[in-house]
């Protein structure tokens, strides 16, 4: 039913993008991190010391694609017991990616996952594990591979991450009719007092300033609120991690799904948010803010804007990603999950795998619920 060929190389990567998007525009799955925009431009700056795997399935009769695995191998250890080499999706790890998955034209779901699973069995030599995070808990592609693995491999499937979002009303009015009255309160009066005394501007990808000029306000920023807090390190950090998310904005913006939201006294920004648009959806990745205008509650302010903004756009889903922070759920009781799908062949050394990461999962668990009770 289908021919499949394994891209190994950046260069055949690279020249998937027009391919890559349209398969994207016909896909169910509307996350902007299974892009060609995101996902070369991480693997570019990510990938060093790891082997593409992307898998592509054409249909036989004329060669049409129908399905990316976006997938490739990571190369290290697993303890101190054994080397290993894990399959996972690109755009795992750094970068922090929610809703990844295979990008499958509808209706070929099953046939592909199938598909993907002979790839595996006719390959166990290149890989010791496969790991599978973080795919939204609604997917297809979740409910396939959990019924057709086990004939097959040994699995583990785990909870992963809560992302919340709002499912966005015609109106920002409405919007606000259900959310706390004082927060609501709070926010204009903030918003007042910066425009009319301290002559606040607010903007959506201001031309005064190169997409350069505002990644570089935005980790400043970013950075400098995290240096204020006592016992709090951001990952949002490094040269690395800049260099990438430059890499991406350049690219978004020229595609037009690049948004720059920010508030400027002087010409000078004093809080930001960082977003994409795609689909009919906007996934907000980070903010920043100068703590000096805390009080006026900044972060949250340029985030009620990007809200606004969404709405104006006639946008239906406003993403705030992983995370349980307190500030979200002002806004939103709606979360999505995902899941972390662990695969491992059908020996010792798989179970070995499996027993380990279910234990350090179970570690981590009890480790966050400690945090959140202290």
């Amino acid at each position: 039913m289908f021919n499949v060929q394994i891209v190994k190389d950046h260069r055949e990567f690279e020249a998937l993008r027009e391919r890559w998007d349209s398969l994207m525009s016909l896909s169910e799955n509307n996350s902007v991190f299974l892009t060609w925009g995101w996902l070369y431009h991480w693997w570019i700056n990510f990938g060093k010391g790891s082997e593409l795997f992307i898998i592509l399935f054409r249909r036989n009769n004329n060669n049409e694609l129908i399905a990316i695995a976006p997938l490739f191998i990571e190369i290290g250890s697993f303890g101190k017991l054994f080397k290993k080499r894990k399959v996972k999706f690109i755009g795992a790890g750094a970068g922090a990616a929610d809703f990844l998955d295979f990008i499958i034209k509808p209706g070929y779901e099953e046939a592909v996952l199938n598909g993907f699973f002979d790839v595996l069995s006719s390959n166990q030599a290149k890989w010791d594990i496969v790991e599978l995070a973080d795919i939204d808990n609604n997917s297809k592609s979740l409910r396939i591979i959990a019924s057709v693995t086990e004939k097959k491999f040994n699995i583990l499937v785990l909870n992963s991450q809560k992302c919340p979002y709002i499912d966005l009303p015609c109106s920002y009015e409405e919007l606000v009719k259900n959310i706390s009255s004082k927060f609501n309160k709070n926010l204009r009066w903030a918003e007042k007092q910066l425009i009319v005394k301290h002559g606040a501007s607010f903007f959506v990808n201001a031309d005064t300033s190169t997409v350069e000029e505002k990644i570089d306000a935005l980790f400043n920023l970013h950075e400098n609120r995290f240096n204020q807090k006592k016992n709090q390190v951001s990952s949002f950090k490094g040269d690395k991690l800049k260099e990438f998310h430059l890499s991406v904005a350049s690219d978004f913006s020229e595609q037009g799904n690049f948004r720059f939201y920010s508030i400027q006294i002087d010409k000078v920004v004093i809080a930001c948010l960082y977003a994409f648009k795609y689909k009919d959806s906007l996934f907000y990745y980070q903010t920043g803010y100068n703590t000096e205008w805390g009080k006026f509650s900044a972060g949250m302010l340029v985030l009620a804007f990007a809200i606004k903004k969404a709405i104006d756009e006639k946008l239906k889903v406003f993403h705030f990603l992983r995370g349980e922070e307190s500030y979200k759920s002002k806004w939103t009781g709606s979360f999505k999950s995902t899941k972390r799908i662990i695969l491992s062949k059908r020996n010792m050394k798989g179970k070995l795998f499996l027993k380990f990461i279910k234990v350090k999962d179970a570690l981590r668990a009890t480790r966050n619920n400690f945090k959140r009770q202290g």
